[in-house]
């Protein structure tokens, strides 16, 4: 992934009314990369943000969408403790 993808995330969260906070990390699995592979890529998106003119993601958000957020939703939902 690379960092331009940060910006289209922000736009199309912003289109939507959407924050950072609602939004999940996933792959369509299986396809042609392993899911390892794609998350490394989103982790290395920051890196890209500099060159690109960008605002990197931040820490809190990247763990956020990386999988706190769905945590947080299915614990909301009573699905667990």
């Amino acid at each position: 992934m690379r960092g331009e993808n940060s910006q289209c995330i922000r736009k199309k969260c912003r289109a939507f009314g959407l924050s950072l906070e609602k939004i999940c990390w996933g792959t369509d699995y299986p396809g042609f990369e392993m899911p390892e592979s794609l998350l490394a890529k989103m982790k290395n998106v920051n890196n890209h943000a500099d060159g690109l003119g960008i605002m990197p993601v931040s820490d809190k958000h990247m763990e956020g969408i990386l999988g706190g957020n769905y945590l947080n939703f299915i614990k909301r939902t009573g699905q667990v403790d």
